[in-house]
């Protein structure tokens, strides 16, 4: 089963492969429920030109550009995961996890369709699946964990992961951006139509991620076990639900 650090830490990778900064969405959020200070401006700023692509449920930025006002946030925001810093005036978790055994048990937890693999490639090991929930129940995220072995630091590590949300801003942001050092990796926003709904490829230093919107929830496949483009695919070819679904 996945231990805490590991769930811990394969949030924080979530967080980068959804390529959205956490912090400009908070911003956003915060700008949008606390009224400005001081007088209203005499007269309304100019409307700003669209920035952006709409795809597939998706809102392809360049990098640097601000989110725009048309994205519409859900009412129960990020809930806060891990308790770092609570009884030093940190914030209290709003968010309640659950580890589950396997992708089927996670399907029988949510109302909607639950990912896997019907084939693993050599070298990659199912190890449970988790669900986040506000604490007023409604379901954040999921996730359906596989790890691999990794040379250099000689141990298991989660490496793969399938994850779900169901309530996510829309249209969905993604932001592309040019590498940050010479020969480096820039972030690529692949539009592509060989997932389970056209969705979006980012490559990355460690393999791929996937991006696709099915049945009105976000999903995300985080394939960064140094997999080739081949191996990539495959995994994308082998996706197949956890229970039965129309």
């Amino acid at each position: 089963m996945l231990t805490r650090r590991d769930f811990v830490k394969a949030l924080a990778v979530l967080g980068g492969a959804l390529l959205i900064p956490l912090d400009r969405l908070g911003r956003f959020e915060s700008s949008k429920q606390t009224p400005p200070q001081g007088p209203p401006p005499k007269t309304p700023a100019p409307p700003r030109p669209p920035v952006g692509e709409l795809y597939a449920g998706f809102l392809l930025l360049p990098d640097g550009a601000p989110v725009p006002s048309t994205v519409e946030f859900p009412e129960s925001g990020i809930p806060i995961v891990c308790g770092v810093g609570v009884g030093r005036g940190g914030p209290e978790p709003t968010a309640v996890s659950k580890s589950l055994s396997t992708a089927a048990d996670l399907a029988k937890e949510v109302d909607f369709p639950v990912y896997t693999f019907s084939k693993l490639p050599e070298g990659l090991r199912p190890i449970g699946a988790n669900l986040i929930r506000h604490k007023t129940g409604e379901v954040f995220a999921t996730s359906v964990d596989f790890q691999s072995y990794n040379k250099e630091t000689d141990g298991w590590e989660t490496r793969v992961s399938i994850w779900a949300q169901p309530d996510f801003p829309r249209p969905f942001p993604l932001w592309s951006s040019d590498s940050v050092e010479p020969g480096g990796l820039a972030v690529v926003l692949e539009k592509v139509d060989f997932l389970p709904s056209p969705g979006i490829m980012v490559a990355t230093q460690q393999g791929y991620v996937f991006h696709w919107i099915e049945k009105d929830v976000l999903y995300t496949l985080i394939a960064e076990a140094d997999l080739s483009h081949e191996d990539a695919l495959a995994l994308v070819l082998s996706l197949a639900f956890a229970s039965n679904y129309d």
